[in-house]
Order: C-alpha cells, then sequence, then structure tokens
C-alpha cells in the first residue's frame, strides 16, 4: 500500500478514536463515516486534489451542522491545506478557508472556531516551506548535473588536446624522416632510426593517457606526473632528429604539474610545428619569468627546404586554451622572417 495511503487511513482511524475519547463512547456509523471518509480522499493523487479538498470541507461541514462536537473533524481540511500548498495549487488552499465563515454559520453555538483558521494557516505555511524547499533542492540538482556536465567536457577537451599534442608532435618527425629516407637514401637508416624513436614516444604518451582513464573508470584517484618541462631535453633531441637546430635559454624555475604539462605542451606543439612548416629552421626556445608570468617564447627561423602548406589545424587554437584555462595568454604569428609562439601564463597559480 502506498504510503499516503497508509497515512490516511491512520489518519481515519485516530479521528474516530480520538471523537470517541472526548465522551467516553463510540460515534455512531454516520458520525464515524463524516470523520473518516475526509480522512481516506487524502490518498488521492494530487490531479485530484479538488476532489480532496471539497470532501475535507464538506465532512467537518455537516459534522458540525449536525451539531456534534469534536476537536478532530477539522483535522482532514488541514492536511488538505498542506497537500494543496505543497503541490502549488494556489487557489485551493485558500478556497478550504471557507470552512472557518461555514462553521459559524451551521454551527452558531460552537465554542471558539477562530483555531481552526489557525491550524488552517499552519497546514499552509507548512506546504508552501516544504514546496519552497523542494524547489531549492530541485535547482541544486539541476546546478550540480549542468556542473558535473561542464567538468566532464572540460576533461573531454583537456584529454582531446593531450592526445593531440603528444601524437602531433611524433607524427611530425616521422612525416619529415619518411621524406628524407624518401629522397635522400643514404640517409634512408637514420632516417629510420629516428621514425622508429618518434613512434615509441608517441606510444608511450597514448598509453600513459589511456593509463589515465582507466583509473578513472576504476574510480582511482587520475592525478598523476605527466609530461612536462623536466622532459624538454628528449623534446629537442627529437626535433633536432626532425632537422631543426634547437637552442634553449631556459631559467630554473618551480612549476606545479598543471603548469609545468601546459609549458611542455605548447613548446611541443611549436616545435612539431616548425618542423612541419619549415624543415631545417634555427629554433630558439626562451622560458623565463617575467612580473610573476611564466614567459614561454618560440621563435623558429625560415626553413631550409619547403614545407608543408598552411593547414587549417587545431594547433594553435589549442594552444591558446591552455594559456586561457590558466588565466594565461597566447601570441603566434610571423615574425622575422620566421614564426614566434609567445605565451605567458600567471605564476601565481603555478608556484607551488
Amino acid at each position: 500500500m502506498p504510503i499516503r495511503a497508509m497515512v490516511s487511513l491512520a489518519l481515519a482511524v485516530f479521528c474516530v478514536a480520538a471523537t470517541a475519547s472526548l465522551d467516553g463512547a463510540m460515534p455512531t456509523p454516520g458520525t464515524a463515516a463524516l470523520l473518516a471518509v475526509p480522512c481516506l480522499l487524502l490518498a488521492l493523487p494530487d490531479r485530484l486534489l479538488p476532489v480532496t479538498v471539497a470532501g475535507a470541507v464538506a465532512g467537518p461541514l455537516l459534522f458540525y451542522g449536525l451539531g456534534l462536537m469534536s476537536i478532530f473533524a477539522a483535522t482532514p481540511t488541514v492536511v488538505a491545506v498542506f497537500l494543496a500548498a505543497r503541490a502549488g495549487r494556489t487557489l485551493l488552499a485558500p478556497a478550504a478557508a471557507v470552512l472557518v465563515p461555514g462553521v459559524y454559520l451551521v454551527a452558531p453555538a460552537l465554542d471558539g472556531p477562530l483555531w481552526i483558521a489557525a491550524w488552517l494557516a499552519a497546514g499552509w505555511c507548512a506546504g508552501y516551506a516544504l514546496r519552497q524547499r523542494d524547489r531549492l533542492l530541485a535547482g541544486e540538482r539541476l546546478r550540480a548535473e549542468a556542473a558535473e556536465r561542464q567538468g566532464a567536457e572540460r576533461e573531454r577537451l583537456r584529454i582531446a588536446r593531450e592526445l593531440h599534442d603528444s601524437l602531433t608532435h611524433g607524427i611530425s618527425v616521422i612525416s619529415v624522416q619518411a621524406g628524407v629516407a624518401q629522397h635522400l637514401p643514404e640517409r634512408a637508416p637514420q632516417a629510420l632510426a629516428v621514425i622508429r624513436a618518434a613512434a615509441s614516444d608517441a606510444l608511450r604518451e597514448l598509453r600513459a593517457t589511456v593509463e589515465v582513464l582507466r583509473r578513472v573508470d576504476d574510480g582511482s584517484d587520475p592525478a598523476a606526473p605527466g609530461p612536462g618541462l623536466r622532459d624538454l631535453a628528449r623534446l629537442v633531441t627529437a626535433s633536432e632528429a626532425a632537422g631543426l637546430t634547437v637552442t634553449v635559454h631556459r631559467e630554473p624555475l618551480a612549476l606545479t604539474p598543471e603548469l609545468d604539462r601546459a609549458a611542455y605542451r605548447i613548446a611541443q606543439e611549436s616545435l612539431a610545428n616548425a618542423a612541419r612548416h619549415a624543415p631545417g629552421a634555427s629554433v630558439t626556445v626562451h622560458i623565463g619569468v617575467k612580473e610573476s608570468r611564466l614567459v614561454l617564447r618560440v621563435h623558429s627561423g625560415p626553413g631550409t627546404r619547403p614545407g608543408a602548406g598552411g593547414g587549417a589545424g587545431t594547433g594553435i587554437a589549442g594552444m591558446r586554451e591552455r594559456a586561457a584555462l590558466l588565466g594565461g595568454e597566447l601570441t603566434a604569428g610571423p615574425e622575422r622572417g620566421g614564426f614566434t609562439v609567445h605565451a605567458l601564463l600567471p605564476m601565481e597559480r603555478g608556484t607551488p
């Protein structure tokens, strides 16, 4: 049996028993029906609230109109007002208040019927308060679900950027070295060795990303040290193997993993773009601090041989998104016959 029906039945039994205790005699079947039926109507669903309220008002009016006396006769009316207020039926709740003047008309001798008005007001306030609480909780649930969706979307974009940045560099190196092996057969063994190393690095980073996803699925802590500026030497080696000449000017810095990883990914994408679009270029990487901000500047000169044509890739857009997520900014464009990527990342969010 639904809880609401059980409560209605219990309330009917209570009203009949409590009324019987007032004069020490059991009510007649007709009197018991006038007390019980309005209580049983409370079990009706909310869409039938007009029937519930009408029965809860008519029952007590008939009871008092027959000259019967019981303070419990108006109990179902109070509960009906509570249900109407909680359901947001703003017209039904006040409509039940006609019980008060009705009692004055049918039972003018009844002593102090204003207590009925007080209980009706209490029932309405309780129902209204619970409705407001339910609305607040529903709003909180919606906000929590929206925040969860946004968090999942941000995580999806972060993983997409990680995969893009890690794989793009390796594939760029492989592409350049494959071109070397094709056009310069005498350098094919060296080019194949570089291709193998680049493929191994790309696979290693791909496995690391997949391992993070597995830890998320297992409910474990996905936080793990990812690639950072400590790996810059290996990145430079791979870039030089792809034909670039890389010079690094770096100040010793202590960075949080988030800022460290972002700086590494920006440098990685910049070097990959240089290898793709300006093969054989000289590249200068500068990493330092200026006005409490991490400065990362990657300038590549003109290439010594034709590179890939300009495309509509997402590399620069991804770097800008990384910088923006940390509250920083990134510019990229032609400079002195080459190309420069300049990132400024706040150290306040990046220092331990």
